[in-house]
């Protein structure tokens, strides 16, 4: 549209200059006056030829399910300007346009312009971004010859949530076997009423549980308490691998992804059900840092799981070395939490896997490796599906040798391009017991 604009007033300007060039060859006094057409078109162009200002909005919802559709308005208004008005609304890679297009342009003559326009999209994979602005370029009416370029400020966020899968399952509520009254009810739960039996003080003991008769009797003189057994909630801990092993397939379907979303599905049921949920991830080589959540449950909880899985982004090294945060080899230790443990198992993940499970297992044996298998995802996008149900067989047989050298822990293998969110879930919840 720029260009046949600036064709036009080009075509008007050129012919007014061939009709002057004609009145001056052949001296006829009523094509001369085309030279004053020439000069008075330039003249009004140049007068037009001034910067436009633009001010606008965005509206946009700042929360969103993976996949869902999303409608984007943008409004607009001028006061300034002779001329072509584009309007781009920056789309990231992770969205995808669903309906109408995220670019817009409009006239601005010499009244001034008010309009809006809408479009929709879909955010394909989990994440918050950011939308700052809003660009514009601006095509006076000698388009050709200047134009500026210019934004309109936004500065907000939208949050793409994984895609959450609905299922209900039976809870067999769990006991913790850690008996620490010290530690925090979010922990390991309220004391009972059911005695255990007698130990010295220790900072942080209730002193409603100081024994008298036994602290009388302590040979020592030592302060005894009572030690009641503890009502403690099961405790689970998901660790997720964000090594490039787990981005195998596309951007928005590749194993870390899958791992995110069922975490994110899972995560929510058991603190529904009051069971206390942390996460961690295997961070691949030293000095990285990545977000992670206390294992508690409830509604405040389930935030920072949210915002933490938000977060989450794989690492960009090639080479795989685990390593742990010491507060979650504390955690495991202290409340002796169901561990599980999302990863996927290649040629250059297994040796490395082997040794952070060894580590783990000195802390807790209770250990469930959820390995995704990323056959099928790369077959439905290169080979269309063909080869989608057999992925699963293929993988786990190419793999065979590297999965007999892994420590001997429970296994899931999990084909998420043939199997739902509500597979895994429930093989977990079997195995753990929750």
């Amino acid at each position: 549209m720029v260009k046949q604009w600036s064709m036009g007033l080009l075509s008007m300007i050129i012919v007014g200059g061939l009709l002057s060039v004609v009145a001056i060859i052949s001296t006829n006094h009523y094509l001369a006056a085309s030279i004053i057409y020439v000069f008075l078109i330039i003249i009004i162009l140049y007068s037009l030829d001034r910067d436009g200002e633009i001010e606008g909005e965005c509206r946009f919802p700042g929360r969103v399910k993976a996949e869902e559709t999303v409608e984007f308005s943008v409004f607009v208004n001028s006061g300034k300007g002779f001329g072509l008005f584009m309007i781009e609304f920056p789309l990231h890679e992770a969205f995808l346009l669903r309906e109408g297009t995220n670019i817009h342009i409009f006239f601005k003559g010499f009244s001034p312009y008010a309009g809006s326009f809408e479009f929709k999209g879909a955010g394909m994979r989990r994440g918050t971004f950011l939308i700052r602005q809003v660009n514009y370029t601006y095509y006076p009416a000698m388009g050709i010859i200047n134009s500026t370029s210019g934004s309109i400020t936004v500065e907000k966020e939208i949050e793409v949530l994984p895609k959450i899968s609905a299922i209900k399952l039976r809870r067999n509520r769990m006991y913790s076997n850690r008996y620490t009254p010290r530690n925090t009810i979010s922990r390991i739960g309220p004391v009972s009423s059911d005695f255990e039996s007698v130990r010295e003080y220790q900072p942080g003991d209730p002193y409603r549980h100081i024994n008298w008769k036994a602290t009388a009797r302590s040979p020592s003189g030592k302060m005894m308490v009572n030690r009641y057994e503890m009502e403690g909630e099961k405790t689970v801990i998901y660790i997720l691998d964000r090594s490039f092993t787990m981005t195998r397939g596309t951007t928005e379907e590749n194993p870390l992804e899958y791992s995110i979303a069922a975490i994110f599905s899972h995560s929510r049921l058991l603190m529904q059900e009051g069971v206390n949920t942390g996460f961690w991830t295997a961070q691949s080589g030293k000095g990285f840092t990545s977000p992670s959540v206390v294992p508690s449950s409830g509604a405040e909880n389930e935030q920072r799981f949210k915002r933490a899985l938000l977060l989450v982004e794989p690492t960009e090294s090639r080479f795989v070395v685990y390593s742990f945060d010491p507060r979650l080899l504390a955690m495991i230790k202290e409340t002796g939490a169901s561990i599980i443990f999302f990863t996927s198992i290649w040629k250059e993940n297994s040796e490395e896997l082997s040794k952070a499970l060894m580590k783990l297992i000195r802390y807790n044996r209770n250990i469930v490796l959820v390995n995704v298998i990323s056959t099928g995802i790369i077959s439905k996008h290169l080979l269309g599906g063909m080869e989608i149900f057999v992925g699963r067989r293929t993988a786990l047989r190419m793999s065979a040798r590297y999965l007999r050298n892994l420590p001997s822990v429970r296994r899931i293998d999990w084909e998420p391009a043939g199997e739902g969110q509500g597979s895994v879930i429930s093989a977990i919840s079997r195995v753990i017991g929750a």
